[in-house]
C-alpha cells in the first residue's frame, strides 16, 4: 500500500502534530537524509549563525506567501548540475538547510544534491524536519518582506496539517 494513502487515512488532530509526526516518519523512510529540527534551526538563526545557507524548495506561489528569513528559493526539480552551477562556489564551510511545506520535496532535493554539495565543501546538508508547516505550527517566525502569520497550504488535503490559530480580536 502506498505510504501517502496510509497518511490520508490518519486522523488529523486539532493541533495537527500527531499526524505531522507520522508524516515526518513516512518521509524519513522514503528519504533517509540528515534532518535538523525546528528547535535546532531556530536557535542557530536567532544567534545569527553565518554558516547557514537556507533553501526553500517550494514553487514561487508558495514562497511568495511566506518563508524563513533569508531563504533562497530554488525549484524543487532543480538538477544537481544546475544547483552546483548556481550555488557551488558558496557552499564551502556552510551548513545547507532545505525545506518545503512538510519535508517531502526538500528531502528529495537533499538526496539528490548532498554528495555534490559535500564535494564542494559543504559542512552539512539537512532537511528541516516537518518543513514550514511544523515551523508555523510551533509559532516560529515567517517572513515575506516583513513578518507574516500565514502559510500557503499547498492544497486542501495537505493544508489539514496546518494548525488553525486563534484570531486575536
Amino acid at each position: 500500500m502506498n505510504w501517502l494513502l496510509l497518511l490520508a487515512l490518519l486522523p488529523v488532530s486539532a493541533r495537527a502534530q500527531p499526524a505531522m509526526w507520522a508524516l515526518e516518519k513516512a518521509i524519513a523512510l522514503k528519504y533517509p537524509v540528515p534532518q535538523i529540527t525546528g528547535d535546532s534551526l531556530a536557535v542557530r538563526m536567532a544567534r545569527g549563525d553565518s554558516t547557514l545557507l537556507v533553501f526553500d524548495t517550494r514553487p514561487v506561489e508558495e514562497y511568495d506567501v511566506s518563508r524563513l528569513r533569508d531563504a533562497i528559493r530554488i525549484d524543487p526539480d532543480l538538477g544537481v548540475e544546475e544547483f552546483i552551477a548556481a550555488y557551488g562556489k558558496g557552499l564551502s564551510g556552510r551548513d545547507l538547510i532545505f525545506y518545503c511545506s512538510v519535508g517531502y520535496r526538500s528531502s528529495d532535493v537533499v538526496q539528490r544534491v548532498i554528495r555534490a554539495a559535500q564535494e564542494r565543501g559543504a559542512r552539512s546538508v539537512s532537511n528541516l524536519r516537518g518543513g514550514l508547516f511544523r515551523w508555523y505550527n510551533e509559532d516560529r517566525p515567517l517572513f515575506r518582506d516583513a513578518p507574516v502569520d500565514t502559510v500557503h497550504p499547498y492544497d486542501a488535503q495537505w493544508g489539514r496539517f496546518l494548525r488553525k490559530k486563534e484570531s486575536a480580536e
